[in-house]
């Protein structure tokens, strides 16, 4: 599973390192990219996300879960135009 996570008091490499170390201690083949300049967090994992945002909240770190952005299909387009269209007559 992968995961982005943002991390708001992740300050420097030591925090991040601190990060890293958290989620491979739940899982060891996970790998795990932490960005202090960002407060982005993106984990590939075998551990459910809830696993992961624990260990990182029990290494004391805040957790906003990123946002994901959903986008309509050209065919969902269209028939939100016909409704209006219908709904305007």
């Amino acid at each position: 599973m992968a995961l982005q996570l943002t991390v708001p008091n992740m300050a420097c490499s030591a925090c991040s390192d601190t990060i890293i170390k958290a989620i491979e201690a739940i899982d060891p083949s996970a790998t795990v990219q932490a960005d202090p300049k960002t407060k982005q967090v993106n984990v590939e994992t075998q551990a459910s996300e809830a696993s992961v945002k624990q260990a990182i909240a029990t290494a004391g770190y805040q957790i906003e879960t990123a946002m994901e952005t959903v986008t309509a299909t050209p065919a969902e387009d269209r028939a939100e135009e016909d409704l209006s269209q219908d709904l305007a007559q």
